[in-house]
């Protein structure tokens, strides 16, 4: 039998998968092409601490592991500028970790092909390790993207493309001696804008 025809029988006896690494790519800025395909939800009031991220009908888009406080850049520090960052102003609403908190678990409502969000670190003397490992519904891990931050205005973007909605969660780890990280412009294609809940009639008429 000719190899090439044995060769050519192997070759079609393998799966054709492909791996996480190669249905998801990593998406260095926040470029017009990522925006469009995406939208943000709110972290909410300022001065609050939130748990979860709303869309625009206010209904939960995204959850998250620890309680975040809701704060601006100015009463953050300051954060970047295209193409870095999506920020026109340099005060966005984010929502910080706390000094204690070296990791925070972002679940999606609803699985996402493409999600992402920014981040920078509390610590602005030195430069920081963070890692964003983006999952799927049973926790495995698609791709894990490290960068790393210095500075003020050191914001980075976090994001992921996968060929099909698969991302379900991302774990975000920094280093304990970054005190903390804040998170801004969290976005996803998978935010649609669910209905809100129709009124009951007691609760229609109620004064």
């Amino acid at each position: 039998m000719p190899h090439s025809f044995i060769a050519l029988l192997l070759f079609l006896s393998v799966p054709n998968q492909l791996s996480a690494g190669e249905r998801c790519r990593p998406i260095d800025r926040p470029d017009e092409d990522y925006r469009s395909a995406t939208t943000t939800c709110s972290l909410g009031r300022l001065g609050t601490d939130t748990s979860s991220c709303n869309d625009a009908n206010s209904s939960e888009a995204a959850t998250f592991d620890i309680p975040l406080s809701v704060r601006t850049c100015s009463e953050w520090s300051c954060w970047p500028g295209p193409p870095e960052s999506e920020s026109t102003t340099g005060y966005p609403i984010v929502g910080f970790t706390g000094q204690e908190g070296s990791s925070l678990i972002v679940s999606l409502h609803d699985r996402a092909g493409t999600a992402g969000m920014e981040i920078e670190q509390n610590v602005f003397l030195g430069s920081f390790p963070v890692v964003a490992s983006f999952r799927d519904e049973n926790g495995e891990e698609l791709l894990r993207i490290e960068r790393t931050l210095v500075g003020p205005s050191g914001a980075r973007l976090f994001a992921v493309r996968c060929d099909e909605p698969v991302i379900a969660s991302v774990v975000i780890e920094a280093p304990p001696e970054a005190l903390g990280f804040a998170i801004a412009f969290v976005r996803s294609d998978g935010f649609i804008q669910r209905p809100r809940p129709a009124q009951t009639a007691s609760a229609a008429t109620a004064p």
